[in-house]
């Protein structure tokens, strides 16, 4: 009885964690996003959304990369993430919140695109590659993505989490995830009851406009991600430009490291990092069929 008990508070507490630069910032009353202007002459524009709980300026690696390349990039802070005021905006987030945000980063990177006549792209971790799907359910379009262990498929362990909703939205799941990459000391319910309604509705969109080049980066024991069910979604919704990537963190110097945590070098080790930039450089770089 004990031992089921261990797994699932350990769970729990990555979970907490991880569902884890260049430019100018811009803010409006509901998100705020940051710029990394290209190194090189732009051809193309992405937007990049970060895990929950994950400090999004951890994403900023992955977007140094995509500059240097000529990729202009927009990070992200969703709401429950920002530096100074998180907690108290975790506590009152929902999924409808969330896509908003998300939408009005969408509409910056369009307008970009369309000026210097590039393709724009999508780059998501965890939830964010889970809003990624949500934002192409709602007939917004993007020319490739690259999904890194994106929370559309969770393990099911991952679910024991919602007998906890019954404390309240603003009950706090303790993180004993590394804390130079979670923004908070643990993550709300709020924050849990919003990323499990979007998994149900983008389930519910059946994928029906996700077939495009897609990447998807994730080491096959990742403790909140199932790969076997993301390949099944392949499978079952005829994504056949879907291409998976199997990464492993083996050679990562990241104390307490945890699978699912595949976004920068230290995550993972710098030779696996070299594969996986590469290997993102060239998707991008690829002209569609």
């Amino acid at each position: 009885m004990m031992e089921p008990m261990r797994k699932f508070l350990l769970l729990s507490w990555m979970l907490a964690g991880l569902l884890v630069s260049d430019g100018a910032w811009a803010e409006s009353a509901k998100v705020k996003f940051e710029w990394t202007e290209a190194k090189a002459p732009v051809r193309g524009v992405a937007l990049l959304i970060h895990g929950l709980n994950l400090k999004p300026s951890k994403m900023d690696q992955l977007g140094h990369v995509l500059a240097s390349s000529g990729v202009e990039v927009l990070r992200v802070e969703l709401s429950g993430h920002r530096a100074g005021r998180a907690i108290e905006e975790f506590v009152q987030v929902d999924a409808s919140k969330w896509v908003d945000e998300a939408t009005e980063a969408y509409r910056l990177c369009e307008a970009r695109a369309e000026r210097h006549r590039v393709p724009l792209h999508f780059v998501g971790f965890s939830l964010g590659g889970l809003l990624g799907q949500e934002l192409l359910a709602r007939q917004r379009d993007f020319s490739r993505m690259v999904l890194f262990a994106p929370a559309i498929e969770v393990r099911a362990m991952v679910h024991l989490v919602r007998p906890l909703f019954l404390l309240g939205r603003d009950f706090i799941l303790k993180s004993r995830n590394n804390p130079d990459y979670t923004a908070n000391r643990g993550t709300p319910m709020a924050g849990y009851r919003a990323l499990f309604d979007l998994i149900e509705d983008v389930s519910d969109h059946a994928f029906k406009r996700a077939n495009i080049p897609t990447l998807v980066i994730i080491d096959p024991e990742d403790e909140v991600v199932s790969l076997s069910g993301l390949q099944q979604i392949k499978e079952s919704r005829a994504l056949t430009n879907w291409r998976f990537f199997p990464v492993s963190n083996a050679r990562s110097t990241l104390p307490g490291k945890q699978h699912h945590l595949v976004i920068d070098e230290i995550a993972v080790g710098s030779e696996e990092w070299a594969r996986i930039t590469q290997a993102v450089l060239q998707h991008l770089s690829e002209v569609k069929p």
